[in-house]
């Protein structure tokens, strides 16, 4: 079969400084094998869309397809930009468009501003913006002449970021974009794209870390084996998922607290330690008599999160 990716510009006057993606029904095969199929997905104009999967579950791929650099076997992806006097043709809408992929595998024996030289005439863009995406990205004024070889893994990825956002894009797409860094890059790669998301851009972003990104996304998309398994923003998923609240306590009574609370699934993980599972809409009525027990003497409860969802889809897919 041929590979046929229609890849569709519209013109929208909603989309002022943001971008909306449709993709329907993509299938990437490689021979006989498939590594996404019949994948539909929207990222809404503006907000942070988190993309979840295990290494090959087809997150990588996906975002090759709708930065275009590879085709789909089957299937389409239509942008809605604001083109204002611009004609909606294959160049323009690319220049609205930021990537930063995994592996970044830049010139080591160029400086960093040469390289930001180079990418911004490849998106038509004024080189004098270059030094002040340097600042906004954390690199120093010395850093630009510095040849890409002497970088630190941080500052290369910080490199990344910078030429990804030439252009003032409206739509960026983040393969990992944290990988492998310490927690002050992180906070402020972090902080970089929220700021741009606060100006209208929409973001995907594929990662592993799970509790990080849930703090920074609206909705989730889980891939597996190719397929989306589940998406959602987290009360959605919460809301299909039925999963418990977790509540722990401590206590010198545990016995008799154990008798009382037959009800509830009950884990003892410590002489004095006892875990509740209960239903959300047990919770309150639970920690109210929880709370009028003088023997407790420390109480935790815990939402579940990013990482107890994904859990729950990726082992509900395989029943």
């Amino acid at each position: 079969m041929n590979s046929v990716t229609p890849q569709e510009i519209i013109e929208d006057a909603t989309c002022v400084n943001s971008a909306r993606v449709t993709v329907e029904s993509l299938t990437k095969r490689y021979g006989d094998q498939s590594v996404l199929q019949d994948f539909s997905l929207t990222l809404n104009g503006g907000e942070t869309l988190a993309l979840l999967g295990h290494n090959g579950a087809g997150k990588t791929t996906l975002i090759k397809l709708i930065c275009g650099l590879i085709t789909a076997t089957i299937g389409s992806i239509r942008y809605h930009f604001s083109m204002n006097d611009q004609s909606a043709n294959s160049e323009q809408w690319r220049y609205q468009l930021g990537y930063l992929p995994e592996n970044i595998a830049f010139n080591q024996h160029v400086s960093g501003s040469e390289l930001m030289h180079f990418f911004a005439r490849l998106k038509h863009v004024d080189p004098s913006s270059c030094s002040e995406l340097f600042d906004r990205v954390g690199l120093a004024q010395k850093d630009q002449s510095r040849a890409v070889r002497e970088y630190s893994k941080g500052m290369r990825q910080r490199l990344g970021l910078a030429q990804a956002l030439l252009g003032q894009p409206k739509l960026l797409l983040l393969d990992e974009p944290t990988s492998g860094l310490d927690p002050s890059v992180r906070r402020d790669i972090y902080r970089i794209l929220n700021e741009y998301k606060s100006n209208g851009c929409s973001l995907l972003i594929s990662s592993h870390s799970l509790d990080e990104i849930e703090h920074h996304c609206e909705r989730v998309a889980m891939i597996k084996q190719g397929k989306l398994i589940a998406q959602g923003s987290r009360q959605e998923l919460l809301t299909q998922a039925h999963l418990p609240i977790v509540i722990d306590i401590t206590s010198a009574q545990i016995n008799p607290l154990k008798t009382q609370l037959t009800n509830y699934h009950l884990e003892q993980y410590g002489p004095q330690q006892l875990r509740i599972h209960c239903e959300r809409s047990q919770k309150m009525t639970l920690l109210k008599d929880l709370t009028q027990d003088s023997s407790i003497s420390d109480l935790q409860v815990r939402e579940p999160g990013l990482t107890d969802l994904y859990t729950y889809f990726c082992d509900a897919d395989d029943r």
